[in-house]
């Protein structure tokens, strides 16, 4: 079973946030193997930076953080290529979903990828992406919300 998430759950998991207690027991209870594209390298990669630049993180900590998840990359996650057809989906997907308007480029670049990878879960932890991804008929994972394949849509941040 193919598992996609998109970027927060990285940035949870690797820098601590809000989200992180929750989000590390799913991933120790359903032990996930994420499909980890080009795109979630580029938003890792520019969220672990924003950290040290914001000075919540030295350039040494950010060097070891970013090494964790270049060997968890390989051991725990699964890396897959940029989807072919993940452009156009995504464009698609904000053409057939007008009203969530509210979601981004790279939220619906994920729910896109998801998609051209026949993923048969989205784990996020952005309500509007889980919008996103529900609309698009996959099952929806939320830390703090629901487990997996199981999201109460009335929740909100």
């Amino acid at each position: 079973m193919a598992t996609y998430c998109d970027s927060s759950v990285f940035i949870a998991l690797y820098l601590p946030e809000r989200h992180t207690q929750d989000l590390m027991r799913l991933v120790s209870d359903f032990r996930p193997r994420f499909l980890v594209t080009p795109l979630h390298k580029a938003e890792w990669s520019h969220a672990v930076f924003e950290r040290v630049s914001r000075g919540g993180l030295t350039s040494s900590d950010a060097q070891q953080v970013l090494a964790r998840f270049e060997r968890d990359s390989v051991r725990r996650w699964r890396e897959a290529d940029m989807p072919e057809g993940a452009m156009e989906r995504s464009m698609a997907l904000v053409r057939r979903h007008k009203k969530m308007l509210d979601v981004t480029t790279a939220d619906a670049m994920h729910v896109a990828c998801a998609l051209e990878l026949r993923a048969s879960q989205f784990w996020t932890i952005e309500k509007r992406c889980a919008d996103l991804a529900t609309a698009a008929g996959l099952a929806v994972c939320r830390p703090g919300v629901g487990a997996p394949g199981r999201r109460r849509p009335d929740d909100d941040e």
